[in-house]
């Protein structure tokens, strides 16, 4: 097809696209319910684009991670059954374990749905009082819940470092889903003598999904924990660079996001010579990108999350009070900024409101109120025995969705 067919095919597109979001199928899934500020400047999760997630160590990379790409996608499907889009999460975790991760749905699941927060601990038995009668009925009645809603969608894989034998897994789930056809060409390079060389290469000719509807998502959480022969650093870029820019976004069509940690930062860089904090200093920036700089350059999007309050002398942020009080946020304030998108505007910053446990991420009342921040803080992370005379079916317990 010669360059002016392939204009006119994708002009005569766009009515197609603009019938489709009046009716509900918007190209790729929102992020407002999330994200309202930011959403004003990235398009939501996209196929065939790269999303990379950037914090220090300890900074809630991990929950911001599943609480947008993996409950938040499928929560807005869910809400959103006109859009058809038949979703599939292939998720990499390098460093959480399956039942850390089913852990976090359950308490999520829960908190969500009913407004009652199981504390991790008493789910894992890492505390002297048990879960009670209640409680583990109610753990119980949500179980078939959360396979249909979200376990159905998502392959976790747990025990691969390796970026050639992630892609592997990657290919065999390529292959389930969609009819891959291939074609062989002739390519030419120069060896070690300066001669050219020719040899035969198989690529991909085309990739037909099964559901046309369907949308990957590709997860790998996170990069600085690969292994390969020849070192992280190669592994990282060979995943990123190799992987999943040249094939898997861009002949596969999936999303990808890919989870990066920041390089540390010493005591002595954050402050200056006056014992004076440098907050921008302690900001998340794409130079931080942790053993490998350049796979910043693979992504259309980075988000940095934030956690002003590890460093106590901020006392506020965003003037939002962080100080570890009774009218603090504390460490349940976490800010998302966009460092790099190459679908919008970059710089923007997101104040949420952040449950660890329960890997849930709220967007903050503009209104500084401290008592409107505690009531939210109080509905999202309090912990009240479920009574036989409140048991949790009960709508009233819906804070959240209410």
């Amino acid at each position: 097809m010669d360059i002016i067919s392939k204009f006119i095919k994708r002009y005569e597109e766009y009515e197609l696209i603009r019938d489709n979001v009046a009716i509900g199928k918007p190209e790729g899934i929102p992020l407002t319910n999330i994200l309202p500020h930011l959403s004003r400047f990235l398009p939501g999760v996209v196929k065939s684009k790269m999303y990379m997630v950037t914090a220090a160590s300890g900074w809630s990379k991990t929950q911001f991670t599943k609480a947008i790409f993996v409950t938040g996608t499928i929560d807005w499907i869910d809400k959103h059954p006109n859009c058809d889009i038949d979703l599939k999460i292939l998720y990499f975790a390098l460093e959480e374990s399956h039942d850390e991760f089913v852990d976090s749905l359950v308490i999520h699941y829960i908190q969500k749905e009913y407004g009652i927060y199981i504390p991790l601990r008493k789910l894992r038995g890492n505390s002297e009082i048990p879960l009670s009668i209640q409680e583990l009925d109610l753990v119980k009645h949500v179980r078939p819940h959360i396979i249909d809603k979200y376990i159905s969608k998502i392959t976790f894989i747990d025990h691969e470092y390796d970026p050639d034998g992630m892609y592997a897994i990657a290919s065999d789930y390529l292959n389930d889903l969609a009819k891959v056809t291939y074609e062989n060409v002739v390519c030419n390079y120069m060896d070690e003598n300066l001669e050219e060389k020719v040899y035969n290469k198989k690529v991909i000719k085309d990739v037909k999904y099964h559901n046309p509807n369907t949308h990957v998502i590709v997860i790998a959480d996170h990069l600085n924990l690969m292994e390969h022969s020849n070192g992280l650093k190669y592994a990282m870029e060979r995943w990123s660079s190799h992987y999943c820019k040249s094939i898997i976004t861009k002949q596969w069509n999936w999303t990808v996001v890919n989870v990066v940690q920041q390089n540390m930062l010493s005591s002595e860089k954050a402050y200056d010579y006056k014992n004076q904090l440098n907050v921008d200093k302690t900001r998340p920036t794409t130079d931080g990108l942790g053993d490998s700089k350049i796979i910043g350059r693979d992504h259309h999007v980075i988000i940095g999350i934030y956690n002003p309050s590890h460093y106590a002398t901020i006392g506020y942020y965003n003037d939002y009070n962080i100080n570890y009080s009774k009218d603090g946020l504390y460490n349940y304030f976490r800010s998302a900024t966009l460092l790099k998108n190459r679908l919008g505007d970059s710089g923007h910053e997101e104040n949420l409101f952040f449950n660890g446990n329960a890997c849930i991420f709220l967007p903050l009342p503009k209104d500084r109120d401290s008592k409107i921040l505690m009531d939210l803080k109080n509905a999202t992370v309090r912990y009240n025995d479920i009574q036989d005379e409140k048991y949790p079916y009960d709508p009233k317990f819906n804070t959240l969705n209410n």
